[in-house]
């Protein structure tokens, strides 16, 4: 089988822990023997079991000679959990695929280093690019030391917010207003002006039909103009 359709199922792995493991990385991985799956999985929440802990954790004692696709360089310092390459190592994994490098300077390349010395094969850079789009913002801040920032903006074809009295309460579509919430999950934070509060009156909270994480809801109000009754306040609780 192509290296590249474990890859994908490493990525779509990943994603299905969106909005749950911040500020730790979405990372999904694949353990596969003689073409056989014999173990999956994703970090699904920080301080719990990386991904490349799970895939050669199912696989058991089959994980031996066995490769490890993984999305993201395993870890080779202690956190909240124990190194990633500690249990790869001690699994008996042959080869290990991996998609992207970690930018952090706690790993930025030790991981894979201490796979290689322990005599373990590593391939480097199949879908990258993807790899890395899945991390966007974690990227971004270890490149540029700064916040990714998602701007969302709404307008009629004619460059209006809203109708002229001012009485519309949406102008976007409902296909629009659930990417809006999917944006709200997998953000952190979600910013407006006091403008917003006090014409809109919006939550900014998130309401997918699964639930989903609230951000963090900022108001930029420099002189306190937002009363109490706004429902940004009365579900601040």
């Amino acid at each position: 089988m192509d290296p590249q359709h474990y890859m994908r199922l490493a990525l779509e792995l990943a994603r299905s822990a969106q909005g749950q493991t911040s500020p730790n990385l979405l990372v999904g991985a694949v353990c596969v023997k003689d073409g056989r799956i014999l173990g999956t999985g994703a970090h699904l929440e920080i301080g719990t079991a990386h991904a490349e802990v799970h895939a050669p954790a199912m696989a058991g004692a089959n994980s031996i000679g066995a490769d490890l696709y993984v999305t993201l360089e395993p870890c080779a310092h202690t956190g909240k959990t124990a190194p990633c390459t500690d249990l790869i190592i001690s699994s008996g994994i042959q080869s290990v695929f991996v998609e992207s490098i970690d930018p952090n300077p706690s790993v930025n390349g030790a991981g894979i280093g201490l796979l290689k010395v322990a005599g373990i094969e590593v391939i480097t850079g199949i879908l990258q690019e993807e790899a890395e789009q899945l991390n966007q913002a974690f990227f971004h801040f270890i490149r540029y030391g700064k916040p990714y920032v998602t701007l969302k903006a709404t307008a009629t074809l004619n460059g209006r917010l809203s109708t002229q009295n001012g009485d519309s309460k949406w102008i976007t579509s409902a296909a629009s207003r659930t990417d809006v919430h999917h944006l709200r999950h997998t953000h952190d934070a979600i910013l407006v002006d006091v403008q917003t509060v006090l014409h809109d009156n919006p939550f900014l909270t998130t309401r997918l039909p699964h639930g989903g994480k609230n951000p963090i809801r900022i108001n930029l109000d420099r002189h306190l103009r937002t009363p109490n009754q706004r429902m940004l306040l009365q579900t601040a609780l």
